[in-house]
């Protein structure tokens, strides 16, 4: 046999020998990550409520993304020995389920865990039986309205046909399991039988972060009929209104909301600043309707 011959078929069952070892090796058995919560902890003077809804969450293992996970999650990964494990929280994009976003103002959780194959770990902070997170120290928040105080910071606009109340009725008030917050007031709006509009922009003006920066208008929110919300740009020889998203009525449930303002906001570099405004109609001839709002805040990066 020529040497060229033999030499291809020694490397040939070399490989093979190699092929067969390696498909002795046993599979290594995964640790599972346990993450039935998330939580918010906020100074409540400076930032506003801690409600939130941080509805997914994204792995990263010893600094390699693993993927994105809608809690709870048990998510299984390969760990070896000590094993820094990093969640990033998520919201809903404009309360779209199907539009998930990292919301890069909510600090991520660290951990470090060390644990055999086949064990669940639960990823967790201190005493708490979840991750709780917090606003980045860079993070601006201005609290729009929070109905705590003795005047409302939004006026009916000439479209409206009712007012913007503050309701003290515990059976209307902002509530939200688990929430360790004192909430004495609400805002409450009452349209009148249909056809009626109403609609309110916020009596402050702000000057928010143009060029593609991400700008959030977070809200609690319980409605019987659509709610828009948007912003007015205030430019100097002009008022342009922008409107943004649209929530559907709530079942008599309190909600929360992430929406996004950056297309409206950076789509005028001319603006000087800009006003929040909310708005609904009611199109029912036999009954009025009523919608609530609470816990209003712009959130940005300064």
């Amino acid at each position: 046999m020529p040497f060229r011959c033999m030499r291809r078929r020694l490397l040939l069952v070399s490989t093979m020998l190699i092929f067969l070892a390696g498909c002795e090796r046993k599979a290594q058995v995964p640790v599972y990550l346990r993450i039935d919560d998330f939580g918010l902890q906020t100074n409540f003077a400076t930032q506003g409520t801690a409600s939130h809804r941080i509805t997914t969450v994204w792995l990263e293992v010893d600094g390699e993304d693993i993927g994105a996970y809608e809690l709870p999650i048990v998510a299984p990964i390969i760990a070896n020995g000590e094993t820094v494990v990093r969640v990033i929280p998520g919201i809903n994009l404009n309360g779209q389920v199907s539009l998930r976003n990292q919301y890069e103002f909510y600090i991520p959780h660290t951990q470090t865990i060390n644990a055999p194959g086949g064990s669940e770990v639960r990823i967790k902070s201190g005493n708490s039986q979840y991750p709780i997170t917090q606003y980045t120290p860079i993070t601006e928040i201005n609290i729009l309205e929070d109905f705590e105080g003795a005047g409302i910071n939004f006026k009916a606009t000439s479209k409206s046909d009712s007012s913007l109340l503050v309701t003290t009725d515990p059976a209307e008030l902002f509530t939200e399991p688990g929430l360790n917050e004192v909430n004495t007031k609400s805002g409450k709006v009452i349209l009148p039988k249909g056809p009626s509009l109403v609609e309110f922009e916020s009596i402050n003006r702000y000057v928010l972060p143009k060029f593609g920066n991400n700008v959030y208008l977070e809200v609690n929110y319980k409605c019987e009929v659509p709610i828009i919300f948007g912003v007015f740009v205030h430019e100097s020889l002009q008022k342009i209104q922008a409107p943004v998203v649209a929530v559907v009525a709530t079942g008599g449930e309190w909600k929360k909301i992430y929406i996004n303002l950056v297309s409206e906001v950076s789509a005028y570099p001319n603006a000087i600043n800009y006003s929040i405004f909310f708005g609904s109609a009611n199109t029912d001839s036999q009954n009025k309707k009523e919608i609530f709002v609470d816990n209003m805040k712009l959130v940005y990066w300064k």
